[in-house]
């Protein structure tokens, strides 16, 4: 599967994912992409490669 490089911009910066591992965005400390919003849940969602790009898993 071909790499495709994704721009995560968030309030804190810009975040660049290389394509190679799932990516968690949420509110927890944990998180790999953290979001510091109440209306964010802890592990909010799950950002992973797919063929051809990027999908989501909520």
């Amino acid at each position: 599967m071909d790499r495709t490089t994704l721009s995560v911009i968030t309030p804190a910066g810009r975040t660049m994912l290389a394509g190679d591992a799932p990516c968690v965005v949420g509110r927890g400390r944990t998180s790999d992409i953290v979001v510091n919003d109440g209306r964010v849940s802890r592990r909010h969602l799950m950002l992973e490669p797919v063929a051809g790009g990027w999908g989501c898993r909520i």
